[in-house]
């Protein structure tokens, strides 16, 4: 029987961690640091950001918690 493609990209995922990479590892870690200074830098102040494929939704609940997440990430980068 084939698969449809909802199911093989259910699939993919279901044994995929992506939510894991962006933290677990040094390459993650910086991706995610990253990737959140340029949103912050280019960004206006009260922006509404569509993510869009947004997987585990990682930038959507750190930008959703504002200010604290933003703090941190500058100083990840920092150090």
């Amino acid at each position: 029987m084939m698969s449809t493609r909802k199911e093989i990209v259910s699939g993919y995922y279901d044994q995929y961690d992506e939510d894991g990479r962006l933290s677990r590892t040094r390459h993650g870690q910086l991706e995610y640091c990253i990737t959140m200074t340029y949103i912050h830098r280019y960004a206006a102040k009260g922006a509404r950001i569509l993510e869009v494929g947004a997987g585990t939704g990682r930038y959507s609940v750190a930008l959703a918690k504002g200010q604290q997440d933003r703090k941190r990430t500058l100083r990840m980068i920092i150090r």
